[in-house]
């Protein structure tokens, strides 16, 4: 049901993807096919590779995540920084 999720930005899919309830799509991103996004999930500028899962209540942001990878529950991957101080 598109209006249970919020689109902000794009959003290309391959097929067979499952998006639950009350998640949000920030800037450029990209579901590889067979893609699973659990509840209450956030993705920003992300691509997530084929017949990944993605547990409920994860963030993940400028990532690049590879298929068949299984991510969360309440996991947050975001990008390292480039020097530390």
């Amino acid at each position: 049901d598109p209006a249970r999720i919020d689109v902000r930005g794009s959003l290309v899919t391959g097929q067979d993807c499952s998006i639950d309830v009350n998640c949000v799509f920030e800037g450029d991103v990209e579901l590889g096919e067979g893609v699973v996004i659990g509840s209450n999930c956030v993705i920003r500028d992300a691509k997530i590779g084929s017949q990944t899962v993605i547990e409920p209540n994860t963030v993940i942001d400028s990532a690049t995540i590879g298929e068949q990878a299984n991510i969360g529950p309440f996991a947050r991957i975001r990008p390292c920084p480039t020097s530390i101080k």
